[in-house]
């Protein structure tokens, strides 16, 4: 068997989920710290403003709790998807 098809580990494999994660919450601090309201940057519906919102909806976050339901699984499904990939 080649050495090719096997499975290994790297830094990279936790370093770019971190930074995404690590990006997600240094824009949800910004938001309550300075007061921020990002809610523009939402998918609004049958406007052409909305389709923003498919790039920047993933970074806005109404409380501390919808932070934490989402970076778990996205650290472990992003890890999972830089390991296999």
């Amino acid at each position: 068997m080649s050495r090719k098809n096997e499975l290994y580990y790297s830094n990279d494999v936790l370093l770019y989920p971190l930074l995404i994660l690590l990006s997600i919450v240094v824009i949800f601090w910004m938001e309550s710290i300075f007061n921020l309201n990002f809610n523009y940057l939402g998918i609004y519906p049958r406007k052409l403003e909305g389709l923003r919102g498919i790039l920047f909806s993933p970074f806005i976050h109404g409380d501390t709790k919808h932070l934490f339901n989402n970076s778990v699984p996205l650290l472990v499904l992003s890890t999972a998807l830089f390991y296999f990939y």
